[in-house]
């Protein structure tokens, strides 16, 4: 027990009084700080009332709903005479609230479903076009390089056919070379066939 959490409650009990209790009701009240305090219950404080009036909180929809079936099942007692009990009356009102719950939680998940399509919708066609403009500018992007392939291609040939034209010349010059060369040899052999037969004779 703890003798601190003791004085206190007893100080808030002392300080909430505005007469002296008789010696009963001061050991009743003790004995009871006591054995909650044993019991380990939280102190009850007791609310002052000082003049002024508690709001009363609004009554929730099921609150509304009940007090609308319950004249509504009041009237039909009248109408037809038979009398349910009370206990009857709450179960049927229940189970009519239930249905109910269910109902609107059908509806509002019909209407959330109903506005995610409406936006999975709108967010195809930003989608859409968003696609149709990325799919041109893949194709700008994609003639745009099929053009300079062209351009490569066409810089090739050039460089190709002047190379070309350059090595058909270089290779004229080698034949030509070569036929001066072949000519030469053959007026050697010529001259020194000449040589050889001048010589014999």
């Amino acid at each position: 027990m703890n003798a601190e959490e003791l004085k206190n409650r007893i100080n808030a009990y002392m300080e909430e009084l505005t007469e002296i209790p008789s010696k009963k009701e001061f050991v009743k009240i003790v004995s009871k700080i006591y054995s909650d305090i044993e019991k380990g219950k939280d102190a009850k404080v007791k609310k002052v009332d000082d003049g002024v009036e508690k709001k009363k909180r609004a009554p929730t929809p099921y609150n509304n709903f009940m007090k609308e079936y319950m004249a509504v099942l009041k009237a039909k007692e009248e109408e037809t005479g038979e009398k349910m009990t009370a206990k009857a009356k709450m179960e049927y009102i229940a189970s009519l609230w239930s249905e109910k719950k269910a109902m609107d939680a059908a509806a509002v998940k019909e209407e959330e479903e109903g506005s995610d399509a409406d936006e999975k919708k709108k967010k195809e066609k930003k989608g859409k076009g968003k696609k149709e403009e990325s799919d041109e500018e893949v194709k700008k992007v994609e003639s745009d390089d099929e053009d300079e392939k062209k351009k490569k291609k066409e810089k090739k040939e050039k460089k190709g056919k002047g190379k070309k034209e350059e090595s058909d010349e270089e290779v004229k010059k080698v034949e030509s070379d070569d036929e001066d060369e072949k000519k030469e040899k053959k007026v050697k052999k010529e001259k020194k066939g000449k040589g050889k037969k001048d010589e014999d004779e």
